[in-house]
Parts: structure tokens; sequence; C-alpha cells
């Protein structure tokens, strides 16, 4: 629910229109355009929005750029299955590490480690759904973004942690799909823009401050995960309790992407009650 309450505030702000046309400036390419959006950017969305959530945020933005909607759908099914320790196969790992203790981290390098050529090919089978004439311009390009995805996936798994993964890596495959939409001889420039206007990405900056916040300082994480801010749900078999299940609600994604609105509406000096119209179609 948090990622929706993001995706209907940038829409009721009209930020999204302002990300619209910066992803025009950058590239009037179609299939430029879909690597960059509905792999990069819900790559790196996946940070908050999990479960494919972020393709869909993704997908409505794509939408707008005249890409067919049934394309879109089957980018948003296949790009939602790239398993990575960071994307569908978090849940069984998490799961894994619970009942076995093995160590998490080690489980999620080996995972990406394993599923590093598939992760590094999932942009190729986005683009080839535009069709043959829009997608073959870019079949070389998308395996060099996935590539650089899945290696720095990898690189942040095994140093950092997998929760910060999908930030650095999605934001490695947006800046290499920039550089090869510049090296391709499409247009990169900021002029498009309302006045240079940059406030869209307000939201995304203090979206990945609160992740990294979170995450790397440890008096902070504490804090989020201790037990008074944490919901403890039971399982009971014949009134014995057979699992705990402990949901930390302050930590999770979707607490990020609701705090990074609340600041963003602070930042950009917004009237409050925009969040009304906002909370209830996120309803």
């Amino acid at each position: 629910m948090g990622a929706f309450f993001f995706l209907n505030f940038l829409k009721q702000t009209s930020l999204m229109d302002k990300i619209t046309a910066a992803v025009s400036v950058i590239t009037d390419d179609g299939a430029t355009k879909t690597l960059l959006v509905m792999f990069s950017f819900a790559m790196f969305l996946g940070a908050v929005a999990p479960a494919g959530s972020s393709f869909v945020i993704a997908g409505s933005m794509l939408g707008v750029q005249g890409i067919p909607l049934l394309a879109i759908a089957a980018m948003g099914m296949f790009g939602n299955a790239p398993q990575s320790p960071c994307g569908l196969l978090r849940v069984p790992t998490d799961a894994l590490a619970h009942t076995t203790g093995l160590p998490k981290g080690a489980l999620s390098v080996s995972i990406a480690q394993l599923f590093f050529f598939f992760i590094a090919i999932a942009p190729l089978w986005t683009i080839l759904f535009l069709g043959r004439e829009n997608g073959k311009r870019m079949l070389w390009p998308a395996p060099v973004v996935g590539g650089v995805y899945a290696f720095t996936q990898y690189l942040t798994v095994y140093l950092l942690g997998v929760e910060l993964a999908n930030i650095t890596a999605g934001l490695a495959a947006i800046g290499a799909t920039v550089a090869l939409a510049k090296r391709r001889g499409t247009p990169v420039s900021a002029e498009g823009l309302p006045q240079g206007d940059l406030t869209y990405l307000v939201p995304f900056v203090v979206l990945i401050l609160l992740v990294l916040l979170t995450r790397l300082v440890s008096p902070l994480k504490a804090a989020l995960t201790t037990q008074p801010l944490a919901l403890e749900i039971c399982f009971r078999a014949g009134g014995d309790v057979v699992e705990q299940v402990k949901f930390r609600y302050l930590y999770g994604a979707g607490s990020m992407a609701v705090g990074s609105v609340l600041i963003s509406v602070a930042i950009l000096r917004l009237n409050i009650l925009i969040l009304a119209p906002v909370f209830k179609q996120t309803l």
C-alpha cells in the first residue's frame, strides 16, 4: 500500500508529469524509454515496492509514452520474474534462513551468484516485447544494462546486505541506460523540463536517504526494529505457539515510501491537505 500511496502522491502533485517529461528529454526512442523505465527504474523502485508493484508504477509511466498496454503488461510479468535475493526469492530466502539457522547474508550472496546470468539478460526479454522493429535496436545495450545491474547487485549484497541492493543496482542501471542513450546519439539534456525544474527528484532523493539511514545507522535501525515498535503474530496448534512472526511496521518498505512522501510535502512546502485525496485514492 505504501508504494501506491507514493505513486498517487506523484500523480496528485503533478510530479509524475515532470518525470514523464524528463524521460522524454533523455531519449525519444521507445526502446530506450522501455529499458530506462520498465527495467532500470522499476528495479530501483523494488526497494519500497516489492512483489511486482514497482512494475505497476513503472508501467503507468510508460503508458503515457505511447507504449502499447499489452506490451507493458507482458514486460511487467517477465520483469518481475528475475530471481534474485532482492526480488521474488527474498521471501523463501528469509524463510530458509529462519527455519535452518543458516546466515541470510551468505544465502543471499549465493543466490546472487547463482542467478547472475538470468538477471543480466532480464532486460533483453523486456525489450523483445516491444516487437521486432522497435526492440531490435536495443538487443546489445539491454544485456549491458542488465549486466551492470546484476554486478552492482552482487557487490551490494556481498558488501552491504540485501536491503540496499535494489537502490544501488537500480541507480547503476539508470546511469548505464542514460549513458548508452547519449552514446547512441539520442538527446540527453535538461532543457526540456519546465524552467529546469528538478522538484520531481525530491521524493526519490528523500526515499534513498531514508532507506540508507534506516539500514546503515545501527542505533536508528535498532530503534525501529525494537519490540515496542513491532507487531507480533503467533500461530498456534492445539493451544501451543508453533511460530512467531514479528512485523516491524516502521522499518518496512511501505513505511519508507510513506515517510518520504511526508518529508517531501514539508520540503516542497505543499499543503498537507493534498494528502487527503492521495489517501482516498490509495484505499
